[in-house]
């Protein structure tokens, strides 16, 4: 009884470890999406700022445009 059931364990204990080549496949996946995700959220940042400039830029040209029709009008 005691070796089957050390069998059993042994056979558990063996068959729930991972290679270390998987590991280091899965470790290298991992490092690279890492690397993928922390790349995406530098570009999200530039495409927010950017975002932000132009923005503000057009509610300059809306306020230019606005002061300058307000001005024709004043003027007939």
């Amino acid at each position: 009884m005691r070796i089957v059931v050390s069998l059993i364990i042994l056979s558990i204990v063996l068959t729930s470890c991972v290679s270390k080549k998987k590991f280091a496949e899965v470790e290298n996946k991992y490092k690279d999406t890492k690397a993928m995700l922390d790349n995406t959220a530098m570009k999200l940042n530039v495409c927010q700022d950017e975002k932000k400039a132009m923005k503000a830029s057009y509610e300059d040209q809306i306020k230019t445009l606005k002061q300058t029709n307000a001005a024709l009008i004043n003027t007939q």
